[in-house]
């Protein structure tokens, strides 16, 4: 993502995931490959259990699993402890040196089952208002890491300077956390 209106969608069938990521990267200009619930225990068939990516360690165990995604979608609309087991698995895959951007979505597929929202992507962006977000800032955003993702509280922090996506040095071992934490009346 993003996608340009009335493009045909990736011709998948086939394809091994290093060839859908690449195939999915043909359109010009800055893009996003993300990989969507990644786990799901009760269907089985996700990216992460074909390729028995581990929770312990984020590395795959089955031949063929590619890296070559930007962003995981480790939360998906209010299925917690499935989020929760797959940002396990995605700090592994940060402790090992594949950086890749944590999202979450909604995956509303209709009015009933899942109300739209929830969870959120905040991306740094330059822009006050969201109508005046530019598309290329926010996807380099997402590129680079500068994204949280929340079931209502909004969050500032920084360690040592750094904010979200930053790589930051601790030369005497230690790490000076910074946060702020707003959220609305209503949330716990």
């Amino acid at each position: 993502w993003p996608l340009e209106r009335g493009a045909e969608p990736v011709a998948w069938q086939g394809l091994s995931p290093a060839g859908l990521f690449a195939a999915a990267r043909t359109d010009p200009g800055l893009e996003i490959v993300q990989v969507n619930h990644p786990v799901v225990p009760d269907w089985g068939n996700q990216y992460y259990q074909i390729f028995a990516v581990s929770q312990f360690t984020g590395e795959p165990g089955v031949e063929g699993f590619s890296f070559d995604f930007d962003a995981v979608e480790l939360f998906n609309g209010r299925f917690l402890d499935e989020g929760l087991a797959n940002f396990d698995t995605w700090m592994r895959m940060l402790n090992n040196g594949h950086r890749v951007t944590a999202t979450g979505n909604s995956d509303s597929h209709n009015v009933v089952f899942r109300e739209p929202g929830y969870p959120r992507n905040y991306v740094a962006s330059r822009a006050d208002e969201p109508d005046d977000a530019d598309e290329d800032e926010l996807v380099a955003g997402v590129l680079a890491g500068r994204v949280f993702v929340t079931y209502g509280p909004v969050l500032d922090f920084q360690a040592n300077g750094g904010g979200p996506g930053d790589l930051v040095a601790a030369p005497d071992g230690s790490v000076r956390l910074r946060a702020r934490v707003q959220a609305a009346s209503w949330l716990d």
